[in-house]
């Protein structure tokens, strides 16, 4: 495969593909993509890109899409982590701008604003 990977001078495709990122850990992902010889794949690969290019197309105009900091180190710091703690003291470790969503699930058999929530409430 590498053979053929430099007949069709892949690393220079890998270039002008890395030159439509928008952040320098999109640049790295470019870089260092790898053909894909599964079908499966191939065809879900697609999709997604097509799902992403008209995500783009539609929010051009309302998403920043310049200077976009990198924030691979934030995201392992919070990748499948649980920190026990005081929410707005873990929340001032985080950087400004590198979360859209927190998505949380209290659980059973709190009250809240005076309405018993659970199983039984």
């Amino acid at each position: 495969m590498d053979k053929a990977l430099t007949t069709i001078e892949f690393d220079k495709v890998l270039n002008i593909l890395s030159g439509f990122a928008l952040s320098s850990a999109g640049k790295r992902r470019c870089l260092n993509a790898l053909p894909e010889n599964d079908i499966k794949k191939i065809i879900l690969n697609q999709k997604l890109t097509t799902q992403a290019q008209n995500a783009y197309r539609l929010s051009v105009n309302a998403v920043p899409t310049e200077n976009l900091p990198d924030i691979t180190e934030t995201l392992g710091i919070l990748k499948n982590k649980i920190t026990l703690g005081d929410s707005f003291e873990i929340l001032k470790q985080i950087p400004d701008k590198c979360i859209d969503l927190i998505l949380t699930d209290p659980p059973y058999g709190i009250k809240a604003n005076s309405m018993q929530l659970g199983r039984n409430g």
